[in-house]
């Protein structure tokens, strides 16, 4: 063989060689570092998260009982607009209207909505008397 085929042949075998170690020592060398969020103290992973991650306190009795009273203030409002949309939709249906709800002033489509109830569950056919047991 041609001396300048072996050279070439053996620097690429040693270069070949010298670059798949650097691949595999390069992953084993750098482990990979898990998330930040995930980094916490297992007593950490039981205290409750808000969804951005930050913590959240558990409220006084006093905090509670505000917390309370806004969410039914809440519900009353939310039932006094339903029950409002519904009047005024009363007996229009397909018509558009507008229904002032608060401070504001709400257009829309009054429309009449089917829901079917569900079939009841067919049995099974019941074996027939004469039939021979299996």
């Amino acid at each position: 063989m041609n001396t300048w085929v072996k050279a070439s042949l053996m620097s690429l075998t040693i270069l070949s060689a010298i670059g798949l170690t650097a691949c595999q020592s390069s992953a084993t060398a750098t482990p990979e570092k898990p998330p930040k969020n995930l980094q916490h103290r297992a007593d950490d992973l039981r205290k409750p998260f808000d969804r951005e991650g930050k913590r959240l306190h558990k409220l006084t009795a006093e905090e509670r009982a505000k917390f309370e009273e806004k969410m039914q203030e809440h519900r009353a409002q939310r039932d006094a607009d339903r029950k409002a949309l519904q009047q005024a939709c009363e007996g229009k249906a397909g018509q558009t209207i507008s229904v002032k709800l608060g401070d504001q002033s709400v257009e829309g489509k009054c429309e009449v909505r089917f829901q079917p109830t569900k079939p009841e569950r067919l049995q099974p056919p019941a074996a027939p008397k004469n039939a021979p047991a299996v």
